[in-house]
């Protein structure tokens, strides 16, 4: 199974957005997860978007976490001493293992591979 881990104090979370998690996180935000990027890739996503964005991909394995407790995942990630742009990064992991980005260099890798 596909996910990303996301290691918090002691805690370690399996990230993954199924359909049906992209679906509410799109009427959530208001808008395609993918744009919350800018149309250049580099628009800096609000916080907000950030937690549910977290909170959505917390509902595969570990399902029942409400936004609540993505809020205090979220201020022990910071206390931890990560910034929030540092989710970013994060981010990006989640959308390559659910598929809403293409994995470069494992793309790469398959191509040379194949020749």
């Amino acid at each position: 199974m596909l996910f990303h881990e996301f290691k918090v104090g002691d805690n370690v979370y399996k990230l993954r957005l199924t359909t049906r998690d992209i679906v509410s996180l799109e009427r959530t935000i208001g808008m395609n997860p993918i744009s919350i990027f800018g149309i250049d890739g580099t628009t800096i996503p609000s916080v907000t978007v950030m937690v549910n964005i977290l909170h959505q991909s917390l509902q595969k394995y570990q399902h029942g976490l409400t936004l609540n407790d993505a809020y205090d995942i979220f201020d022990n990630y910071i206390e931890d001493g990560h910034m929030p742009t540092d989710f970013i990064l994060d981010i990006i992991e989640l959308y390559k293992v659910s598929g809403l980005m293409k994995d470069v260099e494992q793309e790469e890798e398959t191509k040379e591979t194949k020749n």
